[in-house]
């Protein structure tokens, strides 16, 4: 998977609202455009900030020295701070005063703050991190300074203090529905409106010395993906309010509520599974966006249940399920759901979050444990090259033998043709390996692959009372003392139950008389041993009831008068016995 740049990444035009917006307008305007967070902006005298998405009119833009809808910021003593502490001077242009995002709205639903009334720098976050776009070299640079600051949003200025725009996780989520594509384009270009005649030329991006970077998507599970396996899930019954979820989210610090169909009213588990799988059947899942946009609508949090805005439930994926794998499911809902890690009981034990799997998948520990399957790849390769080099080596040396086997072939296949309802085994002598067709597995109850190409899946099924025949009967075909291999035995199938086979076989020589392999079929005997031994029993039976009768004498004659059958009570009334008596004409 190929991923951009980082100056790919960077939303050139920000949402900005100006420290006296109303709280609700500023809820609106994030609802209504999609996005996480608004910066608050400062600018002189009674200059209206904003940008193309909030109605700033192009000729206030001009005149303010902004860069189309992106202010030159100062940075106050009071406000934020560099990537590497330095606090930028204020050159008396606009500056970046707050942000305000979805985690604040979500905090003060929780504990139920009005919003509404309030100026937005009332509630806004004042300290905000800032960083220089010559210091972020890549992606992974972005990722350290945002684990380290514990931040979804990052302001970016370039050498000059000038704003260029900002990171956050609706910037990577755009780069990962890109992530596929192999023509480069800016991450945020395609909504964003040509600048106005007259405007300030935007300020160029640094040169994109690294276009992309490759990640090796398919070799990284999700298993690897440290902040994927210990991530929090957090479930609550479908009758709880929207407040209630809320609270949870402020609380546990996390950006989806699963909703489960449960009578239980304050349930939550995290970190592992539900409590009782059985009773926290899961009908959907509520976002911190969706609670933006309730807000947004002016619609009481604490009167509404979860039932009434949750979405749908998330798709279930498989912790070895590759990176590759779970970026494909997650485009398949334009990456509005999250995905929901299940165990192999199908309980619940992470959850992939659509906005920052790229971040998480780019920590150094994940990439170390895809280095290590990618060695480990590469080490399978290599053997497996050099073990089919031997082998081609081989034939090559033998390639006298090989020929005469050769000529065997047609016949091999003629006899496999001929063949119906058998199974086919083939014993390499040389390497001691087996062949056993998808028929022969069949016969005692496997699928084709559930049996491996040793000695010991044959062996190991023989019925011990025929073990000693079957190793007879081999023995001598390999002395030349028998013209085929022929044995009729059990053998023990997968369900535990027994089967009888009929096996015969012959082995190939070379010229010089060496055996090389030995090719042979199964076949299913078992009905006719069955019947065979009801035929038996039945002779036994019939057998039980003639010589019941002592004092009858029944016999049985040909077409000349001779005797065919007598039973014991003949003797015992004649005085003659059985064997003397019979073929005469007594």
């Amino acid at each position: 998977m190929f991923i951009s740049s980082l100056s790919q990444v960077i939303n050139r035009h920000p949402l900005t609202v100006t420290p006296q917006t109303p709280i609700e307008e500023a809820i609106e305007l994030m609802s209504r455009t999609g996005e996480s967070y608004v910066l608050v902006l400062e600018g002189r005298e009674n200059f209206q900030l904003g940008n193309s998405t909030n109605g700033s009119r192009p000729a206030d833009l001009e005149k303010s020295d902004f860069y189309y809808g992106v202010p030159r910021p100062g940075h106050p003593e009071s406000n934020g701070r560099s990537l590497n502490g330095y606090r930028a001077p204020n050159l008396g242009g606009p500056t970046v005063l707050g942000i305000f995002t979805e985690r604040d709205i979500v905090q003060l639903n929780s504990i139920g703050a009005s919003l509404k009334g309030f100026a937005i720098e009332q509630i806004m976050i004042r300290s905000v991190t800032v960083a220089r776009e010559s210091q972020i070299p890549d992606i992974f640079a972005l990722g350290t300074l945002l684990e380290k600051h514990q931040i979804g949003h990052l302001p970016i200025v370039n050498d000059a203090d000038e704003l260029v725009g900002l990171i956050n996780s609706q910037s990577l989520l755009q780069l990962l529905q890109e992530s596929g594509e192999s023509k480069q384009k800016p991450a945020s270009n395609a909504s964003q409106p040509t600048p106005p005649t007259g405007a300030f030329p935007f300020p160029p991006p640094l040169p994109n010395l690294h276009p992309k970077l490759e990640l090796p998507a398919n070799l990284i599970k999700l298993y690897q993906i440290g902040q994927i396996a210990a991530s929090r899930i957090i479930h609550a019954p479908a009758s709880a309010s929207v407040r209630y979820l809320a609270q949870l989210m402020f609380r546990h610090n996390v950006s989806y509520v699963l909703i489960t169909e449960t009578a239980e009213q304050n349930s939550t588990a995290h970190n592992s599974k539900f409590t009782n799988q059985n009773s926290h059947k899961l009908i959907g899942v509520v976002s911190s966006r969706d609670i933006v946009q309730l807000q947004a609508l002016s619609i009481d949090s604490n009167k509404t249940k979860a039932a009434a805005i949750c979405s749908s439930p998330p798709a279930l994926v498989r912790p070895q399920q590759t990176l590759e794998g779970a970026i494909a499911l997650l485009q398949k809902t334009y990456c509005q759901l999250p995905l929901l890690v299940v165990n192999e009981n199908n309980q619940p034990i992470g959850i992939v979050n659509p906005k920052t799997i790229l971040l998480q998948s780019l920590d150094s520990k994940s990439l170390h444990s895809g280095l290590i399957a990618l060695q480990r790849q590469l080490e399978s390769t290599s053997a497996q090259y050099k073990r089919l080099s031997a082998e081609k080596e081989l034939a090559a040396a033998n390639n006298q033998q090989v020929a005469e086997i050769s000529q065997n072939s047609s016949d091999l296949a003629h006899l496999a043709l001929q063949i119906n309802n058998q199974g086919v085994w083939d014993w390499n002598l040389e390497t001691d390996e087996f062949f056993y067709s998808a028929r022969w597995q069949e016969i005692i109850g496997y699928k084709e692959g559930e049996i491996s190409n040793r000695r010991s899946e044959w062996w190991s099924r023989i019925h011990k009372d025929d073990i000693d025949s079957v190793t007879t009967a081999l023995e001598e075909h390999l002395a030349e003392k028998t013209a085929d291999f022929s044995a009729e035995y059990r053998m023990h199938c997968k369900d535990g139950s027994t089967v009888w086979v009929l096996n015969r076989g012959q082995v190939l020589r070379n010229a010089a008389g060496k055996p090389l392999r030995v090719v042979g079929t199964h076949t299913d005997i078992t009905q006719s041993k069955q019947l065979e031994v009801t035929l038996r029993e039945n002779g036994q039976q019939q057998a039980q009831v003639f010589d019941s009768l002592k004092a009858t004498i029944i016999f049985q004659i040909d077409v000349a008068g001779g005797l065919t059958f007598l039973n014991s009570a003949w003797t015992e009334i004649t005085g003659f016995s059985v064997a003397e008596s019979l073929q005469t004409n007594f």
